[in-house]
């Protein structure tokens, strides 16, 4: 199992009550925030997680392959889509970068995190994120 404490957040599968409140079938709460990626994103306590790069997250164990196959790309960034219990949806991008060479500047827009890689100039729209790659 690949370590989520990088994350800076407490998780746990949500339960049939949480399923029938959103009209989801699965999905991972966020059960806690400390310092971490998860706050530097603004992710906040009760955020449940749908989809992460794409992938259907149910489990700490889904996260955690999402996020070790994330931390070994060039890009280093997750892109979370999910609802907090208000209905309001949320997307997220989780820059996992050390900091030191960060590929990504990551800027608050709106519900959405923006960001650019400095050498390219490419555009690209994936799952509510504009991206400039």
């Amino acid at each position: 199992k690949f370590d989520l404490d990088m994350l800076g957040a407490a998780f746990k599968p949500i339960d049939d009550d949480v399923k029938r409140h959103l009209g989801v079938s699965y999905g991972l709460q966020v059960t806690g925030v400390d310092k971490g990626k998860f706050a530097d994103a603004g992710i906040k306590k009760g955020f449940v997680i749908l989809k992460v790069n794409g992938s259907k997250i149910a489990s700490e164990e889904d996260l955690a392959k999402v996020l070790k196959t994330a931390n070994q790309s060039p890009e280093r960034a997750l892109f979370i889509s999910g609802y907090y219990m208000s209905g309001r949806r949320a997307n997220y991008a989780v820059d996992l970068s050390d900091g030191e060479e960060a590929p990504y500047q990551f800027l608050t827009n709106d519900n959405y995190r923006w960001f650019f890689e400095k050498k390219r100039n490419h555009r690209y729209f994936l799952e509510g994120f504009f991206v400039l790659v």
